[in-house]
């Protein structure tokens, strides 16, 4: 894409946005995904080595505006999607439509749909704030990014139908994630439980709404109707998004159940 049309469709907020010729890389270089993922997991874990015997860099700053940029990024993919899914779920199409039809890959919706898996390799670099700062890496936090990043990347290769609620679902989820992380960094008032623990359900309830969706795309083929996905994109699909629950509510209980049944028990 050259300086051109990328003006153009900063002009025209994406209603130009042709996915056959705009998105063209990413559809033919999907594959890209998992050597970036190697990479990006020998610089985790090396990373991690390299920071054993120095002192933790503090860079409270860059991870708040880090963090904002994200929110704002998120928040902008949620107004641009959400409304032309709730509409055509609610007054036009119905959810057979929507969850099976592959038709908001060009215009503005298809510019947020090409952005939200190429926005999974810049989120990459959360992981370089937990290193550099010399905090807990927990093992969902990588497992999720990679394959996220995978996962999106293959999915748009194929002009897959549930992509439109999965990006919707997710940017919701970042938004508020981002903005809770930003608020932590800035340190301008303490963040009650309460909000934290609300971001895991936000979390929870995605992947819930998620595996309900790759459910009905199999019922939909099963049933021999029409259904943009195939089988190999809904098992992948069944197998990360269960995992992210188990990984995700295994989180849920060791943050703040658990904790809770101990201190009961003590007091």
């Amino acid at each position: 894409m050259d300086v051109k049309n990328a003006l153009s469709l900063y002009r025209d907020k994406g209603a130009s946005f042709d996915t056959d010729f705009h998105g063209r890389w990413l559809r033919e270089n999907w594959w890209v995904s998992l050597p970036i993922s190697a990479v990006y997991l020998i610089l985790v874990f090396g990373g991690q080595r390299w920071m054993e015997n120095r002192p933790a860099y503090d860079l409270r700053r860059p991870l708040m505006m880090w963090s904002a940029a994200f929110a704002l990024f998120s928040f902008l993919g949620l107004v641009n999607t959400a409304p032309d899914l709730l509409r055509r779920l609610f007054v036009e199409n119905g959810w057979h439509d929507v969850i099976c039809k592959a038709n908001f890959y060009n215009g503005r919706i298809g510019m947020w749909a090409w952005l939200f898996p190429m926005s999974k390799l810049i989120e990459l670099g959360d992981t370089f704030f937990i290193v550099a700062r010399k905090r807990k890496l927990i093992f969902i936090h990588w497992y999720h990014h990679i394959f996220t990043l995978i996962y999106s990347w293959y999915s748009h290769h194929d002009y897959i139908s549930t992509g439109r609620f999965f990006a919707t679902l997710n940017f919701g989820v970042h938004a508020a994630m981002y903005a809770y992380y930003a608020v932590s960094a800035a340190k301008v008032t303490k963040i009650p439980q309460q909000v934290k623990v609300g971001i895991t359900v936000i979390q929870l309830s995605q992947f819930f709404i998620s595996i309900a969706v790759t459910v009905h795309t199999i019922i939909q083929l099963a049933r021999g109707n029409e259904c943009d996905t195939h089988g190999v994109n809904i098992a992948w699909s069944v197998v990360l998004y269960l995992s992210f629950l188990y990984f995700f509510l295994k989180f849920f209980y060791e943050a703040y159940i658990k904790p809770s049944k101990v201190k009961k028990l003590k007091e």
